[in-house]
């Protein structure tokens, strides 16, 4: 079985980025907006992937004018837990849907109860959102894309490690653990809700990470 993999430091995350924004094909300019700032949204809340994709535009609009704007800070239930969360939207997260909404709402309007993260549909169809799969799919094309950009050392081993729905929610712990400025582990923890500081480090990959690097160090 596959471990699930964060996507690890600044460069593999900004390879990600350019990666999803720059896609081949036939793909249309409104996925490619959506599926970034998904990708930026997800990266930086550590949402389950259901909470994500129940996400309605009215929760991420600020005010009721015609202008948009976008909410600093967001407040949902959690499908699994059914605890309330509160957190803020963070400014690359923020230029990102906005970016995508307008595009958007000029292409063809924006209603606040429709799904956030929508399926391209045609003149006629109803709106929907985008599956899990989709989303699932959508990562890993573009992890293969950018390990063709990257150097052999700083690839993602697709071999060993799965890319998915759960990655985007690794990586803000993951990247708190190494590049937080002393963030505490607890703080982390209870982000996740977890029950113990030991289950997120094995949750976030980090307890692997430490278990290799014992086995290269003796190397007998």
């Amino acid at each position: 079985m596959k471990y699930t993999s964060p996507f690890r430091g600044r460069r593999q995350i900004n390879r990600m980025k350019r990666a999803i924004l720059e896609r081949p094909g036939r793909s249309s300019r409104e996925a490619a907006l959506r599926d970034y700032a998904l990708f930026v949204f997800g990266i930086n809340s550590a949402l389950r992937i259901g909470d994500l994709l129940d996400l309605k535009v009215d929760d991420v609009l600020a005010g009721r004018s015609c202008r948009l704007r976008i909410e600093e800070e967001i407040r949902l239930r959690e499908g699994k837990t059914g605890n309330i969360r509160t957190f803020p939207l963070v400014d690359k997260s923020r230029e990102a849907l906005k970016d995508y909404l307008r595009y958007r709402k000029d292409l063809r309007g924006l209603a606040r109860d429709e799904p956030l993260w929508a399926a391209v549909r045609r003149k006629g169809e109803d709106t929907r959102a985008i599956s899990r799969m989709q989303v699932y799919r959508m990562l890993n094309d573009a992890a293969v894309r950018a390990n063709e950009a990257s150097p052999p050392a700083e690839r993602i081993n697709l071999r060993t490690t799965s890319i998915g729905c759960h990655s985007m929610r690794k990586t803000l712990g993951y990247m708190l653990y190494y590049e937080g400025d002393s963030v505490p582990l607890a703080d982390i923890q209870t982000m996740y809700g977890h029950s113990s500081e030991k289950v997120t480090l094995r949750y976030l990959g980090i307890t692997k990470e430490i278990t290799d690097g014992h086995y290269r160090a003796l190397n007998l």
